[in-house]
C-alpha cells in the first residue's frame, strides 16, 4: 500500500548474483487479510532490486509468486527509473486500479546497472482473459467479481501500451500473467526474461 517496511534480498557465493523474492516486498501475508488489488503495488520490489545493484549485483533473479498486487509491475518499474504518465503530462506509479488511466510509458531513465534480469515464473498464464492474472489469481487477493473484470481491463491496457511505445508484446506472452502481471512487467516494462523455477535453480547451483 505504499507504505514504508523491511525486506530482504540474497546475494549468492558469487557475490555477483542476487536473489529477490517479490514477496518480501509485496506478498500477500503482507496485507493482513485486508488484500486490494487495485490498491496495491510493486514499488518496493523494484526498490530491493535497486538495492541489489547498488550493492554490486550483475545478475538478479526474480522469485515470481505469491503477490498480493495487479499492477503489471509498473510499481516495481516505476522504482527502477521508468515513468508513467497520466493524460495532462502528470507522472503517477500506476497500480491495479489506476492502469486505465495511463497514456504513456518512457522507459529511457531505466537503470538496471547494466545488471541482467531473469523472473522465475512457474505458471503459463496469458496477462489477461478467463486465464489470465486477474481472473485466476484475483479473487484470492481480494477482488469480487467487478474488480476483477476491472484489473482485467487495466492489464489490457498496459499491454497496448507496452506495445505501442515499448515495442514488446506482453498481452498472450505465457507467462506473462504471474503475481498480478509482473511476468509481462518483467519483459515488457524491464527488459527481463522468463524462465521456468527449476531451470534457474539448476542453472545456478
Amino acid at each position: 500500500f505504499g507504505e514504508e517496511m523491511e525486506g530482504f534480498y540474497g546475494l549468492l557465493p558469487d557475490g555477483k548474483t542476487a536473489v529477490v523474492e517479490m514477496a518480501a516486498a509485496a506478498g500477500l501475508p503482507l496485507v493482513g487479510g485486508k488484500g486490494d488489488p487495485e490498491r496495491t503495488t510493486t514499488y518496493g520490489v523494484g526498490q530491493l532490486m535497486a538495492a541489489a545493484v547498488r550493492d554490486g549485483a550483475r545478475r538478479i533473479v526474480l522469485g515470481l509468486g505469491g503477490s498480493a498486487t495487479n499492477d503489471g509491475g509498473c510499481g516495481a518499474a516505476a522504482a527502477l527509473g521508468v515513468r508513467f504518465y497520466r493524460r495532462g503530462g502528470e507522472t503517477y506509479v500506476p497500480t491495479g486500479g489506476t492502469l486505465a488511466e495511463l497514456e504513456r510509458i518512457d522507459a529511457s531513465g531505466l537503470d538496471l546497472g547494466g545488471a541482467e534480469l531473469i523472473c522465475m515464473c512457474d505458471i503459463d498464464n496469458p496477462l489477461c482473459g478467463p486465464q489470465g492474472a486477474a481472473a485466476v489469481f484475483g479473487p484470492q487477493k481480494g477482488a469480487d467479481e467487478a474488480m476483477v473484470e476491472r484489473l482485467d481491463q487495466g492489464l489490457r491496457h498496459l499491454a497496448k501500451i507496452v506495445k505501442r511505445d515499448l515495442g514488446r508484446e506482453i498481452l498472450d506472452l505465457p507467462g506473462a500473467g504471474a503475481a498480478g502481471g509482473m511476468g509481462g512487467g518483467c519483459q515488457g516494462l524491464l527488459g527481463g526474461r522468463l524462465q521456468m523455477g527449476i531451470e534457474t535453480v539448476l542453472e545456478l547451483s
